[in-house]
């Protein structure tokens, strides 16, 4: 049995846990990673970032069942690549609290009715890394 850790929000109400879910607890400062199919060769040996449907569970802005959480737009993104997200997101943190990393100076946030502007602003050179906000 494959067990995912979910991190769960409902509306703007606090977050909550899911019941398999034993590396974080209600009001851990939390990072989302990507998701995987857990039933291609790559998921079968692990290699998680390689998974066979990798974009069609992340990149789309679609879900594997067809439907959209973007209503007919395009988000394409950038993961840790083959890192493991508990070890290398704790050491990005730490290289930026000793001013060794101060990645808050590569990110742009642009909201969600931007995204044209982010894209625009990220092929022109203009921001390093744009960051859509669903606020």
């Amino acid at each position: 049995m494959q067990v995912t850790a979910a991190v769960l929000r409902t509306g703007n109400g606090p977050f909550t846990v899911g019941a398999d879910v034993t590396s974080v607890v209600p009001g851990d400062h939390v990072v989302l990673s990507f998701n995987s199919c857990g039933a291609c060769p790559a998921c079968a040996k692990g290699r998680l970032p390689y998974c066979f449907n990798f974009s069609l569970h992340n990149m789309s802005g679609g879900r594997p069942d067809g439907t959209s959480m973007i209503s007919g737009r395009t988000i394409t993104g950038v993961m840790e690549g083959d890192s493991t997200p508990s070890e290398f997101i704790p050491l990005l943190a730490r290289l930026n609290a000793d001013g060794k990393f101060p990645f808050h100076e590569l990110i742009t946030r642009f909201p969600i009715d931007q995204i044209n502007e982010a894209e625009a602003a990220s092929a022109s050179g203009a921001v390093i890394k744009p960051v859509l906000t669903f606020d």
